[in-house]
């Protein structure tokens, strides 16, 4: 009976990691004036230090966690947009 209680509160404290998913988000960052794709776009999530940048085709790809609803895209002389993601799994962003 000794074993048993501390293994059960130590089971219980890593059940709410089990039930938190990522989920994989692609898009692409266009500059609204031209249509034309950017790269090197800081894609990040808000309020985490989660993020990526575009690529030379202006794509990217983020695992979001299941906290994450909204991106931040900045780009130095285009500033910053927040883009929310709800239930999508494919963002396009323009700046």
């Amino acid at each position: 009976m000794r074993i048993i209680i501390p293994l059960l509160l130590a089971f219980s404290c890593l059940m709410p990691g089990a039930f938190a998913q990522n989920r994989s988000v692609t898009g692409k960052v266009t500059d609204a004036a031209n249509g034309q794709p950017l790269s090197g776009v800081s894609i990040t999530v808000k309020g985490s230090k989660t993020g990526t940048t575009t690529d030379p085709e202006g794509n990217f790809r983020l695992q979001l966690p299941s906290s994450g609803r909204t991106l931040v895209a900045s780009f130095l002389g285009y500033g910053t947009k927040e883009a929310g993601v709800g239930s999508a799994s494919m963002l396009n962003i323009v700046l």
